[in-house]
């Protein structure tokens, strides 16, 4: 299964080094995400998205303070698609812990359509 490997390849780069980076994806009713482990070379995912109730803005911002407090990410990349409400609760945690918030395009988070 041959891919074209510039769709692979983000605009920006940085040096991970020890860092851990928290990626983070809302898309309807599902929570996904991921985190490198710089320190470890080590990719995190989780096995399956995370179906979100009714109230999708307070289940996405506590899902996502848990994974900030408990993994420390020196970087957090979430999607273009997060709601407002969540994006403004999420900058304040990352804020508090030293993160780096970045907002990525969500076609950034889509897989290849090959």
């Amino acid at each position: 299964m041959d891919q074209d490997i510039s769709s692979f390849i983000a605009d920006e780069s940085f040096s991970i080094g020890e860092s851990n980076i928290l990626c983070i994806e809302v898309l309807r009713d599902k929570f996904g995400c991921c985190l490198l482990e710089g320190s470890t070379g080590t990719l995190k995912i989780l096995m399956q998205d995370q179906l979100l109730s009714i109230s999708k803005s307070s289940e996405t911002s506590m899902i996502a303070e848990s994974l900030i407090l408990v993994n420390n990410p020196q970087v957090c990349l979430i999607s273009a698609r997060l709601d407002e409400i969540s994006y403004n609760y999420i900058e304040k945690i990352c804020s508090n812990n030293g993160c780096k918030l970045e907002l990525q395009a969500s076609d950034s988070f889509n897989r290849s359509s090959e």
